[in-house]
């Protein structure tokens, strides 16, 4: 698991009051409107990434062995990773739906994802005037799965188009499904990934992006 102990800035950022962990690190660029915003559940430090318009974003999905995945975000030189237990609940069945939900057109779509414990709720809204991009939020929450959950802390709010998040995670999830032919890396992580429901999705995700 993730170390969140603190340490100092870089001497780059030093003067800027920033402290990061060594889990996540943070940079600024001065006078931009600050979208995208993160904190560390464990230390309780927060940071600033200001960013303007940008498409540099990525997703990367990792299946691991005996029940666990990460999710690691990166939005230009910035990077935010969820850890994931599949204990709980089906994290890929949850995201393909979400995916799903807004290649229907819905406005308004959330998951779930638990670690052990705590777990971070992520919400994917279309902009209202801008239908082609939508606004993805993760807050962070500390209680364990089956608790009521007391507080919801926004750990990172930033925006994409909608044609580039469903292509983005539909190659992670291809990627994923075709690795699990391999005999080897399917050991151990065979049973955590939901195969008829991505088979599902990939129609889906085909049509939409035009890609057959």
């Amino acid at each position: 698991m993730p170390n969140h102990k603190i340490k100092q800035a870089p001497p780059a950022l030093l003067g800027k009051g920033l402290a990061y962990c060594y889990f996540h690190s943070y940079s600024t660029a001065a006078a931009a409107p600050a979208l995208f915003i993160v904190r560390c559940v464990q230390c309780q430090k927060k940071a600033l990434m200001e960013i303007q318009e940008t498409d540099d974003i990525d997703i990367l999905l990792t299946l691991h062995p005996h029940g666990w995945s990460s999710c690691c975000i990166y939005v230009r030189d910035f990077k935010y990773e969820i850890i994931i237990s599949h204990v709980f609940s089906d994290p890929y069945f949850d995201f393909i739906r979400a995916l799903s939900s807004i290649i229907n057109n819905q406005d308004h779509t959330d998951l779930v994802w638990y670690g052990e414990p705590g777990g971070e709720k992520i919400e994917i809204s279309r902009l209202k005037d801008k239908k082609d991009k939508v606004a993805i939020t993760i807050s962070s929450f500390q209680e364990s799965f089956g608790e009521e959950v007391k507080e919801y802390k926004k750990a990172a709010v930033f925006q994409m188009q909608v044609r580039q998040l469903i292509l983005i995670s539909y190659y992670q999830l291809k990627k994923i499904f075709q690795l699990l032919k391999d005999s080897e890396y399917s050991k151990n992580r065979h049973q955590d990934f939901p195969f008829q429901e991505y088979l599902k999705f990939e129609k889906l995700a085909q049509e939409y992006l035009k890609i057959l």
